[in-house]
């Protein structure tokens, strides 16, 4: 290889960067190089693969800490990031359009650690094009210590990063094309990147405001290192938008700091509204009475003195005196029903589901459902807390909620829906309306699906079934909960039972008589046959079973014997 004169002051650009574990311990080190002032540098992805630290060492010895990750990409092994520190960076352009073929004289440069170093002048080898890029070979050796040199031009300008060959054997290093460099960037969903999600060095935000809310929405609240530097970000990126501060405020709420959530939220309130927020103070509002139900709910042993239903309560009146929203009323309910203040809870709940609200504030279906749900829940409670008073009527009421709520369910039902039948047959059977329980039983049991329910489900059907008169149903469902639990001794005695009450009378009778043969001594038994032998006009027989019944313990066989007799 021969060397050129090209340029001599190119090589300030080029730097050593030593990446960190968990535990500070040395990870990797290699090449890389700055392409603009600011201090943004480029280096191979394999350095950086499972890093929680890193740092640049510069042609002068000094160590300029990475900042944040703005890119990744492991297929053409590249990272993209930004530093602290640097003053007056030295740093390589990119070739706008490079013109590179087999046979084209380029540059190397590599770190030397000196101010003034020749590059060192090689020829491509063999230039490919893979996916809309350049992928070169040159006739370089392949060697490590030039993984992430950059390739120059006659004037400068980067035209490609050189990269290990992994081809086995192979003797020539390889270099990919340096307009790749642009595709290095953050998104609203580069949470979802796992070449990003592998670097555990905190990452920079996508460069559009409404792309960097998503990206911080979508990060969440969980990964507490990189949530708060991503609120931070956006902070210093955009510091009069109140959603940055509702943000980082919710952040600290959520990590239980209560002191920091509230100076964000008074900030929010500022600045909210004006002309570079993206929220108004109505749902900065709604947020702080969200954030304060959820701590008296889920964190009632930490100090925080304005953390109380009461503040909860008035901060959802607050929003909703500023933006009559249906959410802002539905707030409120939540909190009242919090503080057990159940007729003002449902007042709202019910209140929600049959005003008209601007037409501006989308009331979806689902939402409409939840709310009938919580308005059924929030009656029920105050009839038990006396709020309510406890009438039949009112317990009709109930029932009348429970038909807005089934009503406004999407068709067909889905799994979750299942539950609104359920508590409606229970409220109907406590009323005595026991067909109309079994018609929604009937219901719960298309939506689960027979395999996934068991034989108490069939067995508290039969019962209703029973009271409903409807015998044949209730002879179907025994008989289900008998084959999903035929060792229960219980199942068999009741499907003669029903037997019996239905008026099938010598088929109650052989079917006691067969289980008489597995277990002798059950008096029920003998009881449903003797009477079932009365019913035939069976005298004698009923007389033999009944007395047998009484024999093994049955109190109540006497009043029918004295009836045969």
């Amino acid at each position: 290889m021969t060397q050129t004169t090209s340029n001599p002051n190119s090589n300030k650009a080029i730097f050593n960067i030593v990446t960190y574990n968990e535990k500070g311990d040395l990870l990797r080190s290699g090449n890389g190089f700055f392409i603009d002032e600011q201090g943004t540098g480029i280096a191979a992805f394999t350095l950086f693969d499972g890093a929680y630290r890193a740092e640049v060492i510069d042609y002068k010895g000094d160590k300029l800490p990475v900042h944040r990750i703005l890119g990744a990409n492991s297929t053409y092994d590249l990272v993209k990031f930004s530093t602290l520190g640097a003053k007056k960076i030295a740093a390589l352009a990119l070739a706008e359009h490079p013109q590179c073929d087999a046979g084209t004289p380029v540059q190397l440069l590599t770190y030397t650690g000196k101010k003034k170093a020749n590059p060192t002048l090689i020829n491509i080898k063999k230039a490919d094009d893979f996916n809309g890029f350049k992928y070169y070979e040159v006739q370089a050796n392949n060697e490590e210590k030039f993984q992430g040199c950059p390739l120059t031009d006659a004037t400068g300008a980067v035209v490609a990063i050189a990269q290990r060959n992994i081809v086995e054997g192979a003797q020539h290093l390889c270099a990919v094309d340096s307009r790749f460099i642009q595709q290095l960037q953050i998104t609203n969903m580069s949470i979802l990147n796992s070449d990003l999600q592998a670097i555990k060095i905190p990452k920079g935000l996508p460069e559009n405001e409404k792309d960097a809310l998503t990206y911080i929405y979508m990060l969440g609240y969980k990964d507490s290192i990189p949530a708060l530097h991503a609120n931070n970000d956006f902070i210093a990126s955009y510091p009069e938008n109140a959603e940055g501060y509702t943000n980082r405020g919710t952040f600290y709420a959520q990590h239980r700091d209560y002191a920091h959530s509230e100076q964000d939220f008074a900030q929010a309130l500022e600045l909210a509204g004006k002309e570079k927020s993206t929220i108004k103070a109505d749902e900065v509002y709604n947020k702080i009475s969200k954030l304060m139900l959820a701590k008296v709910m889920n964190d009632p042993q930490t100090t925080a003195p304005n953390w109380t239903i009461d503040n909860a309560i008035a901060a959802a009146h607050k929003a909703y005196e500023l933006n009559a929203s249906p959410f802002h009323l539905l707030q409120q309910a939540h909190c009242l029903l919090q503080k057990k203040e159940y007729k003002q809870a449902y007042d709202n709940y019910y209140r929600i589901n049959t005003q008209s609200f601007d037409q501006a504030n989308q009331w979806s279906a689902q939402a409409k459902i939840e709310t009938w749900n919580y308005a059924a829940r929030a009656y029920e409670l105050g009839m038990q807390a006396g709020q309510i008073p406890a009438t039949r009527e009112d317990s009709l009421h109930l029932i009348t909620l429970a038909d807005s709520l089934i009503a406004a369910l999407p068709k067909p039902y889905y799994p979750g829906d299942a539950h609104c039948f359920f508590e409606r047959a229970q409220r109907y059977q406590q009323l005595g309306f026991y067909q109309k329980a079994v018609l929604d039983l009937f219901e719960y049991e298309k939506i689960i699906g027979p395999k996934n329910l068991n034989d108490k489900f069939y067995y508290m059907r039969e019962q209703l079934e029973m009271k409903a008169r409807m015998y044949q149903q209730a002879l179907d469902d025994i008989r289900t909960a008998k084959a999903f639990n035929p060792k229960d001794p219980f199942y068999p005695v009741e499907e003669a039972l029903v037997l019996l009450n239905a008026g099938l009378y010598p088929e109650a009778i052989e079917t006691c008589a067969t289980y008489l043969k597995q277990l002798p001594g059950n008096p029920d038994c003998y009881k449903i046959m003797g009477i079932a032998y009365g019913q035939l006009g069976k005298k004698k027989e009923a007389l033999t079973h009944l007395q047998k019944a009484k024999e093994l313990g049955d109190p109540t066989a006497d009043a029918f014997i004295q009836k045969y007799q």
